[in-house]
């Protein structure tokens, strides 16, 4: 793994971007972009540290992202769509304690 504190100055960056694609998700149709946004947003404002921990689960939400963005998942996404978002939180909670 890298040097954390690199590292952190990139989930800085991450944090700005995600926290304008939490606000702009919904307005175009996609509540569940949203909702990962948010649960990254949470994750990274912490500050806590950006070890391989940190990285696993923000790549996890990252990774979530990109799938509903290709397949066009809009709306809350169902049943999948409401156990990808919590298993994401769930994640996310854990490492924040």
């Amino acid at each position: 793994t890298g040097d954390p504190a690199r590292a952190r100055v990139h989930l800085d960056g991450l944090y700005a971007v995600m926290h304008n694609v939490k606000g702009q998700g919904s307005s175009f149709g996609y509540p569940l972009v949203t909702r990962i946004s948010q649960s990254l947003c949470k994750l990274l404002g912490a500050k806590h540290d950006a070890g391989e921990p940190m990285l696993r689960v923000s790549q996890a939400h990252l990774d979530a992202l990109k799938l509903v963005l290709e397949q066009k998942i809009e709306g809350s996404g169902g049943e999948t769509g409401e156990k990808l978002a919590g298993k994401l939180e769930a994640l996310a909670q854990e490492l924040l304690g």
